[in-house]
C-alpha cells in the first residue's frame, strides 16, 4: 500500500514545489516590472547650446572624457550592453537620433537626472556622474551630438532577465534617478582659476562612475579610493597614468589603463594636474 501511494506523494511534492517556485517567479517579475516603469520627477531646465565650430570641437572632447562612446558605440549610433538569458537585453540607444527626438531640456534632464521623456528612469547611463556637469559643458556636449549626422542605430531597450530582476528586487540594482535624488545641490565653481575647485569638478564628472560620488572606490571590486591612490604618485607619474594609461611601476592595469587612453588622454595637462591637486588635498 505504501508503495502504491509513494508516486502520488512524490507528484504532490513536485506540484507544490512548482506552484511555490512559479509564484515566487511571478512575484519577482511583477515587482521588478514596477521598478522598471516607476515614474520619477526631475526639473526640465533649458541650457544654452552653442552653434559655433569651436564649441562643437570642445563638445567632442568633453564627450570623449565622459565616455559616451564607451556604451553608445564609436559612431554613437547605439550598442548592445548585454544580451543573454540571465541578464536580459539592454542597449545604449542611438544618440544621433535621441538628440533630435528630445528637446534640450529633456536631454539635460535625462543626462543629469536619469529621467527619460516618459518619466521612467534610465538603468545604465551613469547620470550621477553627469549630475554636476555645468550648463556650459553640457551645452557643448549637446552641440557636438547635434552636429553629427543622423545614423541608423539601436533604439533604447531594457528587458531584464531573471538575474537582473532578482538584483532589482533585492535593491542591489536600482534606476539611476534614485541615486541622483540623494545627491545634494549641484556643484558650482566660484573661481575658475582655483585648481582644487576645478579638480573637484573634473573628478566628480569624470571619475565617479566607477569610484563613487565620494571617490572612495569599491574594495570589493578592486576599485581603490582615488585620494589614497593619487598620494602614491608624483605629479609626473599621475599625468602619465591618465594620459598614457601607464600606472606607477610601468604597469598595465586591467581596466583603468584602457579607460585612461580612451578618455582621460583628452584632458588638458592642466586639467590632469588640477585633478591631482584636488585628490592630494582631499587625502
Amino acid at each position: 500500500m505504501i508503495k502504491s501511494i509513494m508516486p502520488r506523494i512524490a507528484a504532490a511534492i513536485v506540484s507544490v514545489v512548482i506552484i511555490i517556485g512559479g509564484g515566487f517567479a511571478a512575484y519577482v517579475y511583477v515587482l521588478s516590472e514596477r521598478i522598471v516603469h516607476r515614474q520619477y520627477e526631475a526639473p526640465l531646465q533649458v541650457v544654452a547650446v552653442p552653434t559655433n565650430a569651436a564649441a562643437i570641437v570642445e563638445g567632442e572632447r568633453l564627450a570623449a572624457i565622459r565616455g559616451c562612446s564607451g556604451c553608445h558605440g564609436k559612431n554613437l549610433a547605439g550598442a548592445v550592453f548585454f544580451d543573454d538569458f540571465k541578464q536580459g537585453r539592454a542597449t545604449a540607444p542611438n544618440l544621433t537620433s535621441a538628440v533630435r527626438d528630445y528637446s534640450v531640456a529633456e536631454l539635460a534632464r535625462v543626462i543629469r537626472h536619469g529621467v527619460r521623456h516618459n518619466g521612467e528612469g534610465v538603468q545604465i547611463m551613469p547620470s550621477p556622474m553627469y549630475y554636476h556637469l555645468s550648463d556650459a559643458d553640457l551645452g557643448k556636449i549637446i552641440a557636438y551630438l547635434r552636429s553629427l549626422p543622423r545614423a541608423d542605430g539601436l533604439d533604447y531597450e531594457f528587458r531584464p532577465g531573471p538575474a537582473t530582476r532578482w538584483l532589482m528586487v533585492r535593491g542591489i540594482w536600482a534606476p539611476w534617478p534614485e541615486t541622483v535624488q540623494q545627491l545634494g545641490p549641484r556643484l558650482t565653481i566660484d573661481d575658475q582659476s582655483d585648481p582644487i575647485a576645478r579638480g573637484e569638478y573634473l573628478a566628480l564628472t569624470s571619475c565617479s562612475e566607477c569610484h563613487g560620488q565620494d571617490l572612495a572606490g569599491n574594495p570589493a571590486f578592486g576599485i581603490p579610493p582615488l585620494p589614497v591612490m593619487a598620494a602614491a604618485y608624483t605629479p609626473e607619474q599621475f599625468d602619465r597614468f591618465l594620459s598614457e594609461g601607464v600606472a606607477i611601476g610601468d604597469r598595465e592595469l586591467p581596466m583603468m589603463s584602457r579607460v585612461a587612453r580612451s578618455r582621460f588622454s583628452h584632458l588638458h595637462p592642466e586639467e590632469r594636474g588640477a585633478i591631482y591637486q584636488y585628490l592630494i588635498a582631499t587625502d
